[in-house]
């Protein structure tokens, strides 16, 4: 993972226009990001705006770090204090050691309540509460199995805003990860993003291998390499983690496994 850096960012000013905008002209009522696509009267739509921005500042997901397209495929604007957070659960957030800041970012229902002067700004819209997120969603499922969407709402600690997250995840050769900071509730980060389903542990899994063997990805036969590491893994891996292992000689899953090309660098991986 890697750190975002909002308070450096150059489209901070551009990011709180577009918000002020937002709010001098929208209804001042609960639902504010359902009403964040909607355009302006004049003829703007801030949420576009706010994801040409955040596109600007990221190329791959806050989470699992797949690559993001640039035609929007599998993306979503993730909130760090979720939508649905409760005004008694914001602290927990502005406690853990990051970026976040209360001068910049308050409870959408604290900010309807109050004077309605910007900063803060309220969570739900907040430039600094936002960053970009793969929608979870992989060629064997319909359904999202990691990141945003399967997070919902549930804590995790805002790891893109720590400054520390690339010492505090380790990434293992066998496509295991694990993350080394502060848990709070009753499951881990890794489990609520969905960072260690099957699909995510056969792409670090080859990775590692391809590195270690000093495969060239773009002059390979994809299903001699996943083969030779199915080879190695069948009997000590679970039935549906050896059965994924395999679908990646497919045309999909290999350009799928190359979009997590972050893991194609040695020193990301604790061991190769």
């Amino acid at each position: 993972m890697e750190f975002i850096d909002k308070n450096q960012s150059a489209n901070r000013e551009e990011a709180h226009e577009v918000i002020d905008a937002f709010l001098k002209e929208v209804d001042a009522k609960p639902g504010l990001y359902m009403r964040f696509a909607d355009p302006l009267p004049n003829g703007t739509f801030p949420k576009k705006q706010m994801f040409a921005l955040l596109m600007r500042e990221q190329c791959r997901c806050c989470y699992c770090m797949r690559r993001l397209q640039t035609n929007g495929l599998h993306l979503s604007i993730e909130h760090v204090i979720p939508q649905h957070a409760q005004i008694d659960e914001l602290e927990k957030y502005f406690a853990y050691g990051s970026t976040l800041d209360k001068a910049l970012v308050q409870h959408e229902d604290d900010f309807l309540k109050g004077d309605k002067h910007t900063p803060p700004y309220p969570h739900t819209v907040a430039y600094e509460n936002l960053v970009l997120s793969c929608d979870g969603v992989y060629p064997n499922s319909n359904e999202a199995q990691s990141c945003n969407t399967k997070r919902g709402s549930e804590f995790v600690p805002p790891v893109a805003f720590i400054r520390e997250i690339h010492d505090n995840v380790e990434y293992y050769k066998n496509g295991d990860v694990r993350y080394l900071g502060k848990e709070e509730g009753m499951f881990p980060m890794v489990t609520i993003l969905g960072l260690d389903v099957p699909i995510l542990k056969a792409i670090r899994r080859i990775w590692a291998y391809i590195l270690k063997h000093g495969i060239d990805v773009s002059n390979c036969v994809p299903e001699d390499v996943v083969f030779d590491i199915w080879k190695d893994v069948v009997g000590q891996v679970s039935q549906q983690e050896s059965d994924v292992l395999l679908l990646f000689d497919r045309d999909n899953f290999w350009a799928l496994l190359l979009q997590y090309d972050y893991f194609n660098n040695a020193s990301v991986f604790v061991s190769i």
